[in-house]
């Protein structure tokens, strides 16, 4: 992927990354997210993995005014 064309790359789409390229369009910028591997698609044959987030309610607030998550 080239930079060009885009006024901000964001290195990695996880929750945080994600959230700031989210906020940054809805701001008018237009970004590119950089991943550097694909996500491994899960079968019933997988482990399960049990990592789990917690969220603060001021984060749960700006989700919501991204848009991302329903109070």
């Amino acid at each position: 992927m080239s930079a060009a064309g885009f006024d901000v790359v964001i290195a990695g789409g996880g929750p945080v990354g994600l959230g700031l390229a989210l906020a940054l369009a809805d701001d008018g910028f237009s970004v590119a997210v950089q991943q550097v591997k694909a996500p491994t698609v899960w079968t019933a044959d997988h482990p399960v993995d049990s990592r789990v987030y917690a969220l603060a309610p001021d984060v749960l607030e700006l989700l919501e005014r991204l848009g991302a998550w329903t109070l």
